[in-house]
């Protein structure tokens, strides 16, 4: 504000006061000299002037108040990441100002106080202003709010925007309807056989599934202006894997050949697949196919069915033998009949465990020739007696691991999918092991060595995760590369052998009879029976047992540890921690 002045002469010295917010100027032979409170802000003719200053009658002063007096009595809260400012005044103390009065001095000492008049609504929206400038909030200022956050002391005085979250691509599959789309996105591996029923068949040229375009993100600012990028949206591309096609720069998929489609490995697969509408019998005969095969029918007795791929299988198995190097998958019952998936990684591993054994018996029979020779203390031995030897050695200290290698090799030949050169082989080594004992031919052992020693270093054995999935089973054997899931009413005097687990999906599942081994887990529901039926479960040290109910006589086998249950229990968990067995259980 400029000060109005009143210039009074007078003799002597010059003085001056403030009386009700004006300056009395007594001049007389000198000028007089102001001093100010901090807070004050003095010019002089426009010119800003600090600290003690000489004032002419005639000079123009222009005095205001540092707003900082004001802004004390505002405060502001940020919330919500930035989005939005809540201010907060008292109004009560933002008043008018004037200069106090002072005493006549040469030197003019100039302070302020508050009258007990209000601001404005217009000069607090202007000391608002300032402050959010101070304060750098310059995005989405509501300047229709000042009003009531000046009569209400509180208020939202700038709100940011949120940023606008992307619509995310979304697959729509056309296949396996039973099963969710987003647990068919989201999952590794797919599941197809929680329920029968989602097993399908497509024609070739079917649309299998399509991209639906999502939208971008829109960009977001706080009350700082600062901007908030949306997350981006995520894209989505369909895989081809073998028997699709993708097309329109990823966005539809289509079968190429017939088949049963699935998601291996995030991508779309139409396995070609060996369809027959009704049972497999003798008439129809014994089935061998590269890829899957699936039967709406029953598979009968004696009938053989080795499938590259997943078998599917809808109806029962009854005294027949299923082999496959995928999946296998049977809704109706299991009776008499033997069941193995990852089947060449079996066959391999056969193999291998069958010539290992074999190079076992010879190394025997090597040792217990050089023992013999040496106790007769390097004596000359001709060819002739040597073979006497050797002969009488398998007769009488080896005849039963003779007969375990011939019994081994009986099984393995007739096994499905021998190649013809393994089988060969195996032919020779089968036959050099009768020639030793038929003909004491000494020097076969060694050559037999390294026949097998060439063998065990060219298999490569492929262990690659193979699931059956049946409902019911009986006086059947069951091999599995990964895990066997009962889905049904259970198991009677079956074997069951998992490289990982093999789970009873419901409680009240029975296993009963038989024996079970997996080297992670074992999940079943009621084992065992009142009567004290005997069932095996055995596992590796690092595997767990666990059981709903399980009766008396039921083992529990973790490597070399065993357990038997001497009388009924529920809720049984069994596991081996720091090399002690661990039973937990609660008496039925």
């Amino acid at each position: 504000m400029i000060i109005e002045k009143n210039i009074i002469s007078v003799d002597g010295e010059s003085k001056a006061e403030i009386l009700d917010n004006k300056l009395y100027y007594y001049l007389g032979n000198d000028f007089i000299k102001i001093n100010f409170n901090k807070n004050l802000f003095i010019k002089i003719n426009g010119k800003i002037v600090e600290g003690i200053s000489e004032i002419k009658p005639d000079d123009i002063i222009d005095i205001d108040i540092d707003k900082v007096i004001y802004k004390k009595f505002f405060n502001i809260e940020i919330n919500n990441n930035g989005l939005e400012a809540i201010l907060k005044l008292d109004k009560n103390k933002l008043k008018n100002w004037r200069l106090k009065n002072t005493p006549k001095s040469t030197i003019l000492n100039l302070d302020f106080e508050f009258t007990d008049e209000f601001l404005l609504d217009t000069e607090i929206t202007m000391l608002i202003n300032e402050y959010l400038k101070e304060n750098k909030i310059v995005y989405g200022v509501k300047w229709e709010n000042v009003k009531s956050i000046i009569d209400s002391g509180y208020g939202v005085i700038a709100q940011g925007k949120s940023p606008v979250e992307p619509i995310d691509d979304k697959i729509e599959y056309f296949f396996g309807t039973n099963i969710e789309n987003d647990y068919l996105e989201n999952e590794k591996k797919v599941d197809f056989y929680n329920s029968i029923k989602e097993v399908e068949f497509v024609e070739a040229g079917k649309v299998l599934a399509i991209v639906h375009s999502g939208q971008d993100g829109v960009i977001g600012f706080d009350v700082f202006g600062r901007p908030i990028n949306p997350r981006k949206r995520e894209v989505k591309k369909l895989k081809k894997g073998p028997g699709c096609e993708v097309l329109d720069n990823f966005k539809r998929a289509i079968a190429q050949v017939s088949g049963m489609p699935r998601i291996k490995n995030d991508s779309i697969c139409v396995f070609p697949t060996y369809k027959i509408k009704g049972d497999v019998d003798k008439q129809i005969g014994n089935i061998e196919y590269n890829g899957s095969i699936y039967i709406e029918g029953n598979v009968l007795e004696g009938i053989k069915i080795i499938g590259g791929k997943e078998i599917i299988i809808k109806g029962n198995v009854n005294q027949a033998e299923i082999y496959s190097n995928s999946d296998i998958n049977i809704s109706g019952n299991v009776i008499g009949s033997n069941l193995t998936v990852g089947a060449q990684a079996i066959l391999y591993i056969t193999i291998y465990n069958y010539l290992i054994d074999i190079k076992d018996y010879l190394s025997k029979l090597n040792r217990a020739i050089f023992d013999i020779l040496q106790s007769k203390n390097n004596e000359q031995f001709t060819q002739d007696k040597l073979s006497k030897i050797l002969k009488i050695i398998i007769f009488s200290k080896f005849k039963n691991e003779k007969e375990k290698v011939n019994n081994n090799y009986n099984n393995l030949i007739n096994l499905p999918k021998l190649d013809v050169n393994t089988k060969k082989q195996l032919q020779v080594i089968h036959n050099y092991i009768n020639s030793m004992e038929v003909n004491g031919d000494i020097n076969l052992i060694n050559n037999t060595l390294k026949i097998i020693e060439s063998l065990i270093q060219n298999i490569t054995i492929d262990t690659s995760p193979a699931d059956i999935y049946l409902m019911y089973c009986q006086n059947s054997n069951i091999i599995s590369t990964n895990n066997v899931e009962i889905l049904g009413t259970g198991c009677y005097n079956t074997n069951i052998n998992a490289e990982s687990s093999i789970i009873f999906k419901q409680n009240d599942s029975v296993l009963r009879g038989g024996k079970v081994e997996a080297k992670k887990y074992i999940k079943a529901g009621e084992v065992g029976s009142t009567l004290g039926v005997t069932t095996t479960l055995k596992t590796t040290k690092d595997g767990v047992i666990e059981a709903e109910i399980a009766y008396q006589n039921t083992i529990l086998i973790f490597d070399e540890i065993k357990y038997k249950i001497d009388e009924p229990v529920k809720k049984l968990k069994a596991y081996v921690k720091k090399g002690e067995l661990i039973v937990e259980k609660f008496k039925l």
